[in-house]
This record gives C-alpha cells, structure tokens and sequence, in this order.
C-alpha cells in the first residue's frame, strides 16, 4: 500500500474564473520555486481526503494569488466541486525563499475560538496583502468567515495543541451571518 508523505496546507482554492474550469487559488506560501516554476501538481483535500491533480495551466492574478486549470478540471461544473478546498504540497517540497518568513500564515490549519472558549472554526487561508489581516476562518458547518487579525485580538495562541484565541471586537462575528 502507498503511503502519503507528510503534507503542508498551502492555501485553498477561492471562486471558479472563466467558464473553462479555471480556479483561484489563495495561498499562504509561495509555490513557485527559484526558477520561478510552479510543482506539478498539488493535493486538495476532498471529503478530508488529499486528492492529487496536476496543474495544466497557471498565471499570477496579484499577491498571493493565481489562476490556474488543474487536468481533469473543464467545466464550471467540476471546478465549483473544488471551490473551499485546501491545498497541501509534500512538506519537502513546499519551496522557500532566502529571508521568507511564516508570519501570521503559521495559523493555517489552527483552530480558531473566542477569548472565552467559544469555537468559531479552522482557519483556512491569510491575506497579509495589506495592512489589514485577513483570517479566513471555515465554520463547523462548512460556511466560510473573514476575520480581522491584529496583535491586540490575539489573547492566546498553543502550538502544540494549534489553538489560536482571539478576543474580537463585539459585533464582528455577527458581520459575517
């Protein structure tokens, strides 16, 4: 039986573009390697499962994000079965820059609950493109929230147990219903 090397959540995937089945792909670490190539393929996880496809076709859209058409993906139909999904790279492979640095993207895949222990969800994705952080956050439920993220609403973060505490401005989670 083959077994999966350990995986690195990289980004997810955000809206479908275009109508040929290309995806956006929101990512928290840079895919591209020194030669500026993106891997051949990456992982998304489908029904908590990693699913390899092999990226066809790929363009910067700005930041920390691409478009890209995965082999298989032709349709809006087949791309909107994608839409949400995390991406993961083999641990190995997922390239780094001289002088990258993780940041705010270290609390992908952390769960996220309020300074009173509240659960709000796992967070999916970082927008650090501006001044004002971006946490995306997925609900139990599957519904996908935008947060704000500043020093000043982190009360508490636990590595091992990749548990981040935020304590929110009152009302900010009520924006999102």
């Amino acid at each position: 039986m083959n077994t999966l090397p350990p995986l690195t959540q990289v980004g997810r995937i955000g809206r479908r573009h275009g109508t040929r089945g290309e995806l956006t792909l929101h990512l928290t670490h840079a895919l591209e390697n020194s030669e500026n190539e993106m891997p051949a393929y990456v992982f998304v996880t489908l029904d908590s499962l990693p699913v390899p496809y092999f990226i066809n076709h790929w363009r910067g859209k700005g930041g920390a994000s691409y478009i890209v058409r995965f082999d298989g993906v032709d349709s809006e139909e087949s791309a909107a079965e994608l839409v949400g999904c995390e991406i993961s790279l083999p641990t190995d492979e997922v390239p780094t820059r001289q002088g990258e640095t993780s940041g705010w993207h270290a609390f992908v895949g952390y769960r996220v609950e309020t300074a009173q222990g509240l659960p709000i969800g796992k967070v999916t994705a970082v927008d650090d493109r501006n001044a004002n952080i971006l946490l995306y956050v997925t609900t139990e439920n599957g519904k996908e929230v935008l947060l704000p993220l500043h020093d000043d609403f982190v009360s508490a973060h636990y590595e091992e147990e990749r548990l981040l505490r935020l304590d929110l401005p009152q009302g900010i989670l009520s924006i999102n219903e």
